[in-house]
């Protein structure tokens, strides 16, 4: 059984002690390399605005290759580094303290460049996916209150659109917490990939889920126990304590799952679904 919020908030606070510099450090760098794939993408669009695409909305081919470019861009400054980033963390979670510079291991090989970009890439196609679901319902609401849609099918509307915005609200809602639940089930495939380095991202991203299952809606609880510091970083200047914080906090919530694991594989005697210990 996962601990409850307030034992993973205090675990986390005690791990950050006399780590604050370091922590805050690692953040602030993390934070300015996405800060700076944003300015190179916001500059590029605007310098090139007239290029990317035509007057009805559609990428021009030089847009798409501009763009190819600028995405590739975003990737190499932050993905690989958000990655070592969090094998930082991991790590001050089990009182292993690393060196800043650390951070950058990701680049270090290209291999290891690689995994953590097939890595990203594949929560990535997972989370749309799910998305894509979960909200098709509310968007099939949504259709049957536009007088478009029906004038390209060429019928009459069947109801009056005000009569369906509140169903279109409730579907809203139950989908975005329906994806939230699923989301939260990829939560451990970074730290998955970050233990065992020959692990397939897909592997991972199974495995993760595999594990989540376990806990039914405990992974639900306690992400929404930390809504508040969620919020509390959109101030800006807040970050330079909530982001290790938070950082921190899905270490040691990422420990814990994966040792409760363990347990309860090694007290079934089953084999678990993630073997691999931690060095």
């Amino acid at each position: 059984m996962l601990p409850k919020s307030r034992v993973i908030k205090l675990t986390a606070r005690t791990g950050l002690r006399g780590h604050w510099p370091e922590a805050m450090a690692v953040t602030v760098i993390l934070s300015l390399s996405i800060l700076f794939a944003e300015m190179f993408r916001a500059t590029v669009a605007s310098v090139f605005g007239t290029m990317l695409s035509t007057s009805d909305g559609r990428f021009t081919v030089p847009g798409l290759v501009v763009m190819l470019f600028v995405a590739v861009i975003v990737i190499f400054f932050s993905v690989p580094l958000c990655l070592g980033v969090v094998r930082w963390f991991w790590n001050l979670s089990g009182s292993k303290v690393r060196p800043i510079r650390e951070i950058f291991y990701y680049y270090s090989e290209w291999h290891l460049f690689t995994k953590s970009v097939f890595t990203a890439a594949r929560l990535l196609v997972k989370v749309l996916w799910a998305a894509l679901l979960c909200y098709l319902p509310a968007w099939l609401v949504w259709a049957l209150t536009q007088n478009s849609v029906y004038e390209l099918i060429g019928i009459k509307p069947l109801t009056d659109a005000a009569v369906l915005w509140p169903l279109l609200y409730l579907f809203c809602i139950l989908s975005t917490l329906v994806l939230l639940k699923i989301i939260l089930r990829y939560l451990l495939a970074p730290i998955l990939v970050i233990l065992d380095e020959d692990l397939d991202p897909g592997d991972a991203v199974n495995i993760s889920k595999t594990i989540a299952k376990t806990h039914k809606n405990a992974y639900v609880y306690i992400f929404l126990s930390f809504l508040g510091w969620i919020a509390f970083s959109a101030f800006g200047v807040t970050l330079l304590y909530t982001l290790p914080f938070l950082f921190m906090s899905y270490a040691v919530f990422a420990r814990f799952a994966i040792s409760n694991h363990w347990h309860e594989a090694e007290r079934e005697g089953v084999r678990p679904a993630f073997p691999v210990q931690e060095k």
